[in-house]
């Protein structure tokens, strides 16, 4: 009974991990998108102060 109990907690965890896991990876992907449109907007800037 108690090997029942402890293998779905173990699973629950292994779970809750990944899935946090995951929200960060989403996270860290949409700053990056933000960065990288902030970057191609200041070089925009700065080609058109070149002109």
């Amino acid at each position: 009974m108690w090997l029942i109990i402890s293998i779905i907690f173990f699973v629950l965890c292994i779970s809750s991990i990944i899935g946090n896991q995951m929200v960060s990876l989403r996270k860290m992907d949409a700053m990056q998108k933000s960065l990288d449109e902030m970057n191609q907007s200041l070089q925009e800037l700065n080609a058109k102060q070149k002109h």
